[in-house]
């Protein structure tokens, strides 16, 4: 088991600008089970509650678009003090047990204001953010994500720390060359989302950093500046 890992009791919490999911395992590391501490969603008033004009109706150009920004603004300003309310709940949640470890999953707007309305407790708490949007999902299915992602055996990608990284790398390469294989691993894994061969892509380019500072010389893989000594 990793630092990395979701352990028993830990926390996981899915959300967006409208909705928020706030879960506990009680499963174990292998087989992850969510359960609900709470379920908080903002219902927006109608468009019409926000502005007089109905939606769609043309104006001025000027005024039409002036009346677009009022209304955008006016959402966000929404989405982000509901944001500000779900940092408040998970400091809430987070101090009832000491020591209590948080896994975020929220797509890049949104993870991006909770970060600037992290209480401290809450930000030490942390450990793990995805930008992903899961809050839509079953909670089964959530349960699933994270044990693909962060159970033991699992594929623990993008690799938070060395200690993470299958046993065929951290067992072979010196602790430098597995940071390599690590950096170059995980930029790669993001930069190639969406692709169906994304994992096997992201081995050859992190494999391909690792041959260009190391070599293997018998059955060890040592600095090309040190393997000069061997020949």
């Amino acid at each position: 088991m990793t630092e990395s890992s979701v352990r028993h009791g830990d926390l996981v919490a899915a959300l967006d600008g409208r909705r928020a999911l706030i879960m506990r395992n009680i499963g174990d590391v292998p087989h992850p089970r969510l359960s609900v501490i709470e379920a908080l969603e903002h219902v927006a008033p109608a468009n019409r509650a926000l502005h007089t004009d109905r939606p769609g109706r043309v104006l001025q150009s000027a005024a039409s678009f002036h009346s677009s920004v009022e209304l955008v603004d006016r959402h966000e300003e929404e989405e982000r003090a509901f944001i500000g309310e779900v940092a408040a709940r998970l400091e809430a949640i987070v101090g009832e047990v000491t020591g209590r470890r948080l896994f975020v999953v929220a797509p890049p707007r949104a993870l991006g204001w909770l970060r600037q309305a992290y209480p401290d407790a809450v930000r030490a708490a942390v450990k793990s953010e995805i930008d992903e949007d899961w809050v839509h999902l079953a909670v089964e299915a959530i349960a699933r994500r994270v044990g693909e992602l962060y159970g033991a055996g699992g594929r623990n990608m993008p690799y938070a720390a060395n200690a993470d990284l299958p046993d065929s790398i951290r067992l072979h390469l010196p602790e430098h060359a597995q940071s390599i294989f690590r950096a170059a691993f995980n930029a790669a894994f993001a930069s190639h989302r969406g692709d169906a061969r994304q994992e096997e892509a992201a081995h050859r380019i992190a494999w391909a950093a690792v041959k260009r500072s190391y070599e293997k010389v018998g059955d060890r893989w040592v600095a090309k500046d040190e393997a000069q000594e061997f020949e």
